[in-house]
């Protein structure tokens, strides 16, 4: 029998691996359209199975699992798009539409962190990163043109604001990795205490979204619609991945 040299396998080997990616989401669009729904979302999963970290696919993914009657998990996705693309009103409308069919309540933010929402974690590390290159541009200016030293230093003043307003914009997302959103599985009881016994505080419905605030054992603390405290077993949620 005939060999196949190595080097076209590997060749054949990585062209099929560069192009499933864009398979997969042709054929996963087409399962969609065709109402194959479950299929569809099967498809959107092994993009993400292959390391793809797209705003796209996760939106199309919920989309799939909401047609699909599976409101947790569209959820779930419309939020982890929401975190790549928080502008987008489709995401927007979708995720508040799923929320309003699960008949739960959408998470609160405050005055101050809704503008620091406006743009997404990695978007306000570009910003930073061109603040950055804007600031060292001016001080060079100063240093190399005395004359315009004043001006140089005064418009130091723009990217450094830029600066500060990136930290506190990427800190703000990066909360949600040190107290990560959950979505709920199942409508269950949220108790005062992690214990089976624990007094009930209250019900909480399939697919709320809320916030973890710590863990023990098999028992996670949430906060949700500004109740804190509350504890419900870990199996009843699906922790986000912003």
């Amino acid at each position: 029998m005939k060999r196949v040299p190595l080097f076209l396998v590997i060749l054949t080997a990585s062209s099929i691996l560069w192009a499933a990616p864009e398979d997969i989401f042709s054929q996963a669009k087409t399962a969609y359209g065709n109402e194959k729904y479950a299929e569809a979302a099967s498809l959107y999963e092994s993009m993400l199975n292959l390391g793809v970290d797209n705003m796209e696919v996760y939106y199309n993914l919920a989309n799939a699992y909401f047609r699909n009657g599976d409101l947790p998990r569209a959820i779930q996705y419309y939020r982890t798009a929401w975190h790549h693309s928080p502008r987008d009103p489709d995401i927007q409308n979708n995720l508040q539409f799923a929320l309003d069919t699960a008949g739960a309540i959408a998470p609160k933010t405050s005055w101050t962190e809704r503008p620091l929402q406006l743009l997404s974690k990695h978007e306000w590390t570009r910003l930073a990163a061109g603040a950055y290159c804007l600031l060292a541009l001016f001080l060079l200016l100063a240093l190399l043109l005395p004359r315009r030293r004043r001006l140089g230093l005064g418009l130091c003043s723009i990217p450094a604001v830029l600066l500060l307003l990136s930290a506190a914009g990427w800190w703000q997302w990066k909360t949600f990795e040190r107290r990560p959103e959950c979505v709920v599985l199942a409508e269950t009881t949220v108790r005062h205490g992690p214990l089976d016994k624990a007094l009930e505080f209250y019900r909480i419905p399939s697919g709320a979204l809320v916030r973890q605030k710590s863990t023990q054992g098999e028992w996670v603390e949430i906060t949700y619609d500004n109740k804190s405290g509350g504890w419900m077993k870990t199996e009843h949620v699906l922790p986000l991945s912003p």
